[in-house]
This record gives structure tokens, C-alpha cells and sequence, in this order.
């Protein structure tokens, strides 16, 4: 298997973190992979403002994982939340989905937490993407029962095509 590495995300990385998250997410590309909400929601995942400004805060650590050759092949979006790291936009690249690149971010997400004396981690997923769920609770998530009305503000543009909610996991580290 090909080496990966975790790095930091800069603003100059926004350019190509926008393209894998929406290929990953949205739109027929993202259909390479298993991870896609296309069917559920439309518009793009991320823009280059709202990352720029996710990358600039200074309690946000956005990582990015990257091949042999530097090019990226993932991301994860790392905030901390009072005593717990919130893991959003874990981002694989469609076609190199099912290698272990998720669990290989998930890991570093780990590390990111313990270095900072945070013991849980916690992520939102969409109620009805069961695959994912499943493939959290393999990784050591668990429900916590919490359930949120899926965002509609249009603030990526995105336009869900049918009522959905999102429902917590955490994984105690």
C-alpha cells in the first residue's frame, strides 16, 4: 500500500481541498465512491471562502492527507468543542475509497485529540446514510441518541432534496 501522510492544511491548499470534498460529496464524480450525498442533497459540499475562513479560525485544524507525490487523497475538517474534538468533512478521494485512508485520518484525529487532552470525539451523520454509521460504529463510534434538524441555510449553496437529520456519534478515546 502506497505511504500517506497528515499534514496541517494551508490557505494555499483551499484551491484543491474544495475540489476533492465536492468530488467526494457531490455530483456524479462523487459516485465513484460510497461516501456521496448526491442523491440526498444538491449544490456543493464546501467553497473556497467557507474554508478559507474554517482554516483561519483559531480553534479549527482542517488536516489533509496526503500521497507520496504530495497530492491530496483526504481531508478532515477539526474543531474542538469544549472538552471534545467535533470530526467533520472526513474526505476521501472517490476512486481510492475502501483502502484505508478514512481510518488512517481517523487515527491521526485520535492523536490530534490525545495531544490535546481531549478524550472523546464527536460527529454528525446524515440519519439515513446506514453505511456510514455502520462504518463509524466499526471505528469505535457510538449513538448517543442526540438527533438535529439538517441545516437549510443554503450556506454551501447545498439543497436537500428531502427532509433529512443528522444524528451524533462519539467515540471516548
Amino acid at each position: 500500500m502506497q505511504e500517506f501522510q497528515m499534514k496541517t492544511a494551508l490557505t494555499c491548499d483551499v484551491p484543491g481541498l474544495v475540489f476533492l470534498i465536492n468530488s467526494a460529496y457531490r455530483g456524479e464524480c462523487s459516485k465513484q465512491g460510497w461516501t456521496t450525498e448526491a442523491d440526498l442533497i444538491e449544490g456543493d459540499r464546501m467553497n473556497a471562502g467557507s474554508l478559507t475562513e474554517m482554516i483561519n479560525s483559531p480553534d479549527v485544524i482542517i488536516r489533509k492527507c496526503v500521497d507520496s507525490h504530495s497530492t491530496i487523497v483526504g481531508c478532515v475538517y477539526l474543531e474542538i468543542k469544549h472538552d471534545e474534538l467535533y470530526v467533520g468533512l472526513l474526505t476521501v478521494k472517490p476512486e481510492i475509497q475502501a483502502n484505508g485512508i478514512g481510518k488512517f485520518i481517523l487515527s491521526d484525529a485520535e492523536d490530534m485529540a490525545m495531544n490535546r487532552g481531549l478524550s472523546v470525539l464527536m460527529l454528525d451523520v446524515i440519519s439515513l446514510r446506514k453505511e456510514l454509521i455502520d462504518y463509524y460504529i466499526r471505528r469505535g463510534f457510538i449513538l448517543t441518541g442526540k438527533k438535529f434538524e439538517f441545516p437549510t441555510d443554503n450556506k454551501f449553496g447545498s439543497r436537500p432534496l428531502q427532509l433529512l437529520e443528522l444524528i451524533e456519534l462519539k467515540k471516548y478515546i
